[in-house]
């Protein structure tokens, strides 16, 4: 490799974490959003900030296409953290999409705590029912079974909410 390539590889972007989402504007701006949170209480390191890419990878985006625009990231800039992938799980609703669903989960390290994230494989991040979940849970305790019942109580705390 040559100076100039040398350089080049050195002053390419590294993120420490890739994150890629199946959801276009809620996911990535809750994920955002939640960093610079953590980031302004001093649970984050403010430099990590800029060590994490996020990525959506579309709305109503297959597990399996999630995976794969993942694995290509994770190649592509080798995170010292982790890769994960961020997708509603009920949204799978034929038994062809939670088969699908399944199979990459397989493929995948799904962790249970900070101590189990590996950053050599692919980390699944699941939502069930849905991805805001996430939000609702900010002012209501659990006991929510469908996407439907996530939004209708979502709508009581953010009326404008828009799925």
């Amino acid at each position: 490799m040559g100076r100039r390539e040398k350089q080049k590889e050195e002053n390419r972007f590294r993120p420490d974490i890739i994150i890629c989402t199946e959801g276009e504007v809620t996911e990535p701006e809750y994920l955002r959003k939640l960093i610079n949170h953590l980031i302004s209480k001093n649970k984050f390191p403010k430099e990590l900030k800029h060590k994490i890419l996020i990525d959506d990878c579309g709305k109503k985006t297959s597990p399996e296409k999630l995976f794969d625009k993942a694995e290509k990231l994770q190649s592509e800039h080798k995170p010292s953290i982790g890769t994960f992938i961020v997708f509603d799980y009920e949204e799978k609703s034929s038994k062809e999409e939670k088969l699908n669903a399944n199979q990459t989960i397989n493929k995948t390290n799904v962790p249970e705590s900070i101590d189990d994230i590996s950053n050599k494989k692919i980390n699944s991040i699941i939502s069930n029912p849905c991805f805001d979940l996430w939000g609702l849970l900010h002012f209501q305790k659990g006991g929510f079974s469908s996407q439907a019942d996530v939004y209708k109580n979502i709508k009581k705390y953010m009326p404008d909410y828009d799925e």
